[in-house]
């Protein structure tokens, strides 16, 4: 089948045998475009241009994009951005995962771009052929395209359009390849300068929607796609999100997840960061995102310290970090630069075993026994029916056998209620979110020393100074708290786990 590329014709299709079109007869169809591409099919349209797909005669009819403009005809901002994409393809060269630049000419009233042909399907062709995303292949994606985003960036180049429109699955060796710089933005004059509002909607960045782009920009973007591919939920035409609430500037994507979907606390963590709406608080770089993966966070472990001595109630409620900490590589930024060693990394995490699905709550909820507690202000019943709530939806026998993964698939919506309720009924004193307001404002984030922890102690009341031998600051155990309203803010609920809960809670927020 060959296509005609006249733009008036009315019925552009014809068999291969035919010269001219058989339609408006006004084309030699084996002989267009400087006399070397056969068009095969048009591929997309809109006001400004057309997307052919094509057969390079001078190259033994080799596959190849062809993308045609009319710059007399159309604003000179989108003939510039034609121009460039171009120019940013000729600057990158060739790389499997980037369309090469292969021709770029006028010829009559319009210009043409000639692309190397990547075979596949997109990545939102998949999703709606196979349904969400599950985390190893969100793994694959970020596996994938974080390096192509760092050589890009490293050219100085912001691409401006990620979405799953524009990622390839190459049906060879399942790698994907970034797709369509036409809107791509040639940074070498500074980032900050103020451009043109591009990309697509429900995928850009606050800041791209003023005119700025920064690298960090296009993180944001990959991980919105990520966010999308996980839950299926795509933006709609009449301008609705079911995956964002605008408002409170929240993504929704956990409560969006597939029956049976769950992921990582880590996995989760990453996520969030890159989809932070100042572009200050997400990662700076696509290396940032790809030592990230290599190196756990240490969020959901508390770090620990040869020299210290806590007692054995208190050993107990560290949930046994010293052996369970969570240790990042000595060689995370060499891992982040060799790809090899990231793709062991990724997948590595992509297989780690799931959690068992948490049991259900009771049917009345699970929370009157606790609220009742709370309401009567019997704070030490209360932390006791917070660990016993928690041990039954995680379908654990004793606080003891609590261990980190349980947290990681514990369900936001149990976790956000018994939080409200200590909120609500202490009058903002107790709670794990007001724990995590306070572990924050210590710089928390960067927990690992254990003198942080140790401040975080004496400032919830977890770590007095005794007058005994030498008066040391000393940890309290269970049995020795006060378990009374004017103990110290942040207080209770004092259980297993206890980071692990802040890093889930924190994840359930977003």
């Amino acid at each position: 089948m060959l296509y005609c590329t006249d733009l008036n014709c009315p019925n552009p299709f014809n068999a291969d045998e035919h010269r001219f079109c058989s339609s408006c007869g006004c084309h030699n169809l084996l002989s267009v475009f400087r006399s070397r591409y056969r068009v095969i099919k048009l591929l997309e349209q809109n006001q400004y241009s057309r997307t052919y797909e094509a057969r390079d005669c001078d190259r033994l009819n080799d596959p190849c994009i062809i993308k045609q403009v009319t710059p007399q005809q159309i604003p000179p901002k989108i003939a510039e951005l034609f121009g460039r994409e171009a120019e940013l393809l000729k600057k990158l060269g060739k790389h499997p995962q980037i369309p090469q630049l292969l021709a770029y000419f006028q010829e009559g009233q319009h210009s043409y771009l000639v692309q190397e042909w990547m075979e596949g399907q997109t990545l939102l062709q998949e999703l709606q052929q196979t349904g969400a995303f599950n985390e190893a292949k969100i793994w694959q994606l970020l596996n994938d395209i974080l390096p192509v985003l760092q050589l890009i960036h490293g050219n100085r180049v912001i691409h401006r359009n990620i979405k799953p429109d524009n990622l390839i699955r190459r049906p060879q060796n399942g790698q994907l390849v970034l797709i369509d710089f036409n809107v791509s933005k040639d940074i070498a004059g500074g980032t900050r300068n103020i451009g043109t509002k591009v990309g697509t909607r429900g995928y850009i960045p606050k800041e791209q929607m003023s005119g700025q782009v920064f690298p960090c920009s296009d993180l944001y973007s990959l991980g919105v796609t990520c966010l999308r591919l996980l839950t299926g939920c795509l933006p709609r035409e009449d301008g609705r999100d079911d995956l964002r609430d605008g408002r409170n500037h929240r993504w929704l994507w956990r409560e969006n997840l597939p029956q049976g979907i769950r992921i990582s606390a880590h996995l989760g963590q990453i996520l969030k960061k890159m989809v932070r709406e100042k572009y200050q608080d997400r990662y700076s770089s696509a290396k940032e995102v790809i030592s990230a993966i290599a190196s756990p966070s240490t969020l959901s472990s508390v770090p620990s310290k040869s020299t210290a001595k806590p007692t054995q109630n208190s050993t107990q409620f560290f949930n046994q970090t010293a052996n369970n900490s969570t240790v990042a590589p000595q060689n995370a930024t060499q891992a982040a630069s060799n790809p090899t060693t990231l793709s062991q990394t990724v997948t590595q995490t992509a297989n780690r075993p799931t959690n068992p699905t948490p049991n259900p709550p009771t049917p009345d909820g699970g929370y009157s026994c606790l609220q009742h507690l709370l309401a009567s202000q019997q704070w030490k019943e209360a932390n006791q029916e917070t660990i016993a709530f928690i041990l039954r939806v995680a379908g654990k026998a004793t606080e003891s056998d609590l261990i980190e993964q349980d947290i990681q698939f514990f369900p936001c919506t149990e976790l956000r209620t018994i939080d409200q309720l200590w909120v609500k009924y202490s009058k903002g004193r107790f709670g794990f979110s007001i724990q995590k307001e306070i572990w924050c404002s210590l710089g928390g984030d960067d927990a690992n020393e254990f003198e942080f922890w140790e401040r975080f102690g004496q400032r919830v009341g977890w770590r007095v100074r005794k007058w005994g031998i030498l008066g040391k600051p000393n940890w309290r155990s269970y049995d020795e708290m006060t378990f009374k309203l004017n103990a110290p803010k942040g207080n209770l609920p004092r259980v297993g786990c206890w980071l692990s809960i802040l890093a889930r809670l924190d994840e359930c927020e977003l």
